[in-house]
């Protein structure tokens, strides 16, 4: 895709920016590094496979910078966001896998789970999973029913980063901190599921039921939550995942993986109710 120049330079002129640099193109952004009058920041220019991305903005405008990129400015199909140095978390597991980090990532979400504010415009976590309540696959038949129950208990819903993995989370010198969230609202546990699939470029990780219920249990154990609802809510995204973006090689292990894992967890440690 060609960079849209225009775009960049109408959102410079919006929001007083100078030296844009194209720093990463993806099919669902632009995103540029910049200078501001609020410091250094990035751009973020939406494409339209990743127009819904924009609910990000609302979740970061309720963290106002606590353990999330700071929001500086939205438009309908951009953000103005706060620059963040720092290694992503994933190079960290890619070398050294997760012994050190499940009792950080455990803090990371108790403090975005922490009460803030609220803004409009989050996506209900039962809508961005909408897509595998309405498969009607056989195949997809085990995390189908698990998202029913687990949406069924109702567990208070709290905002949401939606997206959370090893790349998502900086290393700054401020700490962790996330950025590119979906900004869902919904239960709480679904949060680390995404953790499970990742750190990318490590599919042993992610495939391995034995990683999966170490780390469960270490997320359970640091969030004062059943194993085996943490599993099963990793059991929905796998199953969800395939109704999105379809990785055939990936997908129907990632579900083994994680259904195995919570397969033991209910043997040994019980189920969560």
């Amino acid at each position: 895709m060609t960079a849209p120049a225009a775009r960049a330079a109408e959102a410079a002129v919006r929001w007083s920016l100078t030296d844009l640099a194209l720093h990463a193109e993806t099919p669902r952004s632009w995103i540029y590094r910049c200078r501001s009058p609020f410091g250094p920041a990035a751009l973020k220019l939406l494409t339209e496979a990743g127009a819904e991305e924009i609910a990000g903005a609302a979740y970061l405008a309720g963290r106002n910078g606590d353990g999330a990129a700071r929001l500086f400015g939205v438009s309908e199909d951009a953000m103005l966001l706060e620059w963040l140095d720092g290694p992503p978390l994933g190079d960290r597991v890619r070398r050294n896998g997760d012994a050190e980090t499940p009792a950080g990532l455990a803090a990371l979400v108790r403090r975005l789970h922490a009460p803030a504010a609220t803004a409009p415009g989050l996506v209900p976590l039962d809508r961005s999973i909408a897509g595998l309540l309405s498969d009607t696959s056989a195949d997809l038949a085990a995390p189908r029913a698990l998202a029913r129950r687990l949406l069924a208990e109702g567990r208070t819903p709290v905002p949401l980063h939606g997206d959370l993995h090893h790349e998502n989370v900086l290393e700054t010198p401020d700490g962790w901190r996330v950025i590119d969230p979906k900004g869902l609202i919904g239960d709480p546990d679904f949060e680390t599921a995404n953790l499970f699939r990742n750190p990318e470029g490590r599919p042993d990780l992610a495939l391995d039921p034995a990683r999966a219920l170490a780390l469960a249990r270490a997320l359970g154990h640091g969030l004062g939550r059943p194993t085996a609802r943490l599993l099963a809510w990793a059991v929905v995204l796998a199953g969800a995942s395939r109704t999105w973006r379809p990785e055939p090689d990936f997908d129907a292990p990632m579900l083994a993986a994680v259904q195995a894992a919570m397969s033991e967890a209910v043997s040994t440690d019980g189920d969560w109710v």
